[in-house]
């Protein structure tokens, strides 16, 4: 008689099962990935056109590929490891979400009508980092002060490693800023804590240094210092710093007239890159910008205001970033989801024009939120409070530059701005030292800096 095969045990129709899932869903998103190449191609390659004598192009964006995840947008990035693959923090309902409050979701432009990975974490995540060192690292902050970092070589979503949530832990607030600044993570809090962590060991902070009496509301750091050395923090009363260990910040007086929503510090103050070698001058490496609810956005060059770009009345500027291969070229989010285009001194075409933007781009008919710039400068990511990714390519006369406004005309502006005795009360400059108006919900430009006051370092 035929001797019959026995069936299997339950463990091994478990195993086979779950390897037959994972295999499926490997060989789907390769497929997926294989599909959405044209995608990549779409977003990644450099248009030809034929040359033409204008200012800015007629159409100077497009939209390439759209993520949504249907919860607000708190953070995004670019990797910095490969061009096609970017991060998305959300913040929303945990109960629609596998029970996880936190969410980090990376998507590949070659597969965006789903995640490749989502992270989750038990608070809700307010920002979010590549590290520049370790491809499968990426570092977040959380609403509870808890810092988290991911290694997406493991096969669980949980994090690796996390900051503890009790008396040791630096950030008794929500961490408002996460920066990689060579191979130390800093974070920010809005209690007033700056802390550097070692990324692979968050039980206990390397450093920390602790502002009283400022609640911190924006970051960004020069990297080429130490520690606590050239940081730019701004607070939710509009204050602005720029961090030293041995000078005095007692004398500081709000900058903005309301709550700091963003600073970045010009690609140039970074230790490595192009935009350093090509700063001959070292002029560019002063500048920073600053965003804040009073509608508007200041470009500093240490600690003088060189201008003001007002936005319209009720309009909050909420994100604002620097272009890293157009010297002059930065771009700001607002509440009404319209992506301005701004050259830094740039000389207008007319009075009427000065410190307009150079183009203007309706990214979303929500309020944006974040935005990022792609390490090559030719797409911008555009993220909402609905939930949505936008990835937009760029014209690459308004990415790479235009003759009208190149980085060598930003440095013979800087040099004439910065060789006058007092660069931030120029003549020329309605916006370096404004008539002040006493009523913020006015339909005049809001005065951040009445008294054109200076900037002392702490």
């Amino acid at each position: 008689p035929t001797e019959s095969v026995p069936p299997p045990r339950e463990e091994t129709r478990k195993k086979t099962s779950s390897d037959l899932r994972a295999f499926v869903e490997r060989s789907s998103r390769l497929v997926e990935r294989c599909l959405g190449e044209r995608l990549v191609f779409d977003a990644l390659r450099e248009d030809v056109e034929e040359e033409e004598e204008r200012e800015v192009p007629v159409e100077v964006t497009r939209e390439v590929a759209s993520f949504t995840a249907q919860r607000g947008v708190s953070a995004c990035a670019f990797s910095p490891h490969h061009p096609d693959a970017l991060c998305a923090a959300y913040v929303g309902d945990a109960r629609r979400f596998g029970g996880f409050d936190g969410r980090v979701d990376l998507w590949s432009v070659a597969r965006p009508a789903a995640p490749e990975r989502t992270l989750g974490c038990q608070s809700a995540v307010s920002c979010c980092a590549y590290s520049p060192l370790e491809p499968s690292l990426v570092a977040a902050g959380t609403v509870s002060g808890q810092v988290v970092c991911w290694d997406t070589r493991m096969a669980s979503t949980l994090p690796a490693h996390r900051s503890p949530l009790d008396g040791r832990s630096p950030h008794g607030a929500a961490v408002v800023h996460v920066l990689f600044q060579s191979d130390q993570l800093l974070t920010a809090g809005a209690d007033g804590a700056v802390a550097a962590w070692s990324p692979g060991q968050l039980d206990r902070p390397v450093e920390v240094q602790r502002l009283d009496g400022f609640a911190i509301s924006a970051v960004d750091a020069v990297d080429d210092g130490a520690f606590f050395e050239g940081l730019l923090v701004g607070a939710d009363d509009g204050r602005l710093k720029r961090l030293s260990r041995d000078r005095d910040a007692s004398r500081l007086e709000p900058a903005h007239r309301g709550c700091v929503t963003a600073i970045a510090a010009h690609p140039a103050s970074r230790s490595h890159g192009k935009q350093r070698l090509d700063d001959l001058a070292g002029l560019r490496r002063t500048l920073w910008l600053s965003a804040a609810v009073d509608w508007t956005a200041a470009l500093w060059a240490g600690e003088a205001r060189l201008a003001s770009f007002d936005h319209g009345p009720h309009n909050y500027v909420t994100d604002l970033a620097w272009s890293p291969t157009a010297a002059p070229l930065f771009a700001t989010a607002a509440a009404d989801g319209l992506l301005r285009f701004f050259a830094a001194l740039a000389e207008p075409a007319s009075p009427a024009q000065r410190h307009a933007p150079l183009a203007v781009h309706r990214a979303s008919s929500h309020p944006l939120n974040r935005i990022a710039f792609s390490h090559d400068g030719l797409r911008l990511l555009a993220a909402d409070l609905n939930g949505t990714t936008k990835l937009i390519k760029l014209d690459k006369r308004i990415a790479l530059g235009h003759d009208s406004w190149r980085d060598a005309r930003l440095d013979d502006a800087l040099a004439a701005r910065l060789s006058l005795p007092d660069s931030d009360h120029h003549p020329t400059d309605p916006d370096a030292n404004p008539t002040s108006n006493p009523n913020p919900n006015s339909n005049s430009n809001p005065n951040p800096n009445p008294r054109g006051v200076s900037l002392n370092s702490s």
